[in-house]
């Protein structure tokens, strides 16, 4: 089984993290100053991870596709259900005719089309974070608490089990 190290290039926690902020700094780069497509980008910074992943930190190559899998499973499958219910919802509100009696109401708050894009969008990702906070406690509790418990005991044994007693986990 897998055990991450955190301090891989040198014992160094500096040194490591740089290496792991190569996937990120691929994406910006390759998105703000090259001006490359958003999939290209991805894709480019997909594979700056797994190879960070693989050679740096000596991650399975098996698991690490994997987990890039698991990731994007986990990063598309949200993305449609917003898709796919925001073109759900416009649709029911042009047939009702609600869709005037909106655009109307924002009409009112500014004509600048800047702000209501700023409005609409600050009412939409609250309400998908609340819409997803009980998948999300869900993942953690079940998914990454759940795999790092059995490492913690192993590793740090009667005082983790000491640790547990006395503090009372959030989930």
């Amino acid at each position: 089984m897998y055990e991450q190290i955190f301090d891989p290039v040198g014992n160094s926690l500096a040194l490591s993290t740089i290496f792991a902020v190569l996937p990120l700094l691929t994406i910006f780069l390759l998105l703000g100053v090259f001006k490359v497509k958003a999939q290209w980008a991805g894709l480019a910074s997909l594979c700056v991870a797994l190879i960070v992943a693989v050679f740096v930190y000596s991650m399975p190559a098996g698991q690490a596709l994997s987990t890039a899998g698991e990731g994007a499973t986990f990063g598309i499958f949200p993305i449609m259900w917003i898709v796919v219910n925001a073109i759900w919802i416009y649709s029911m509100t042009v047939e009702s005719g609600h869709f005037d009696v909106l655009r109307r109401s924002f009409g009112t708050v500014s004509s600048d089309q800047r702000v209501q894009a700023i409005i609409v969008a600050f009412a939409f990702g609250a309400l998908i974070a609340l819409a997803f906070l009980p998948v999300v406690l869900l993942v953690i509790d079940r998914v990454v608490i759940a795999r790092e418990e059995p490492y913690l005991e192993r590793r740090f044994g009667a005082d983790y089990a000491e640790y547990k007693r006395q503090v009372r986990r959030w989930l």
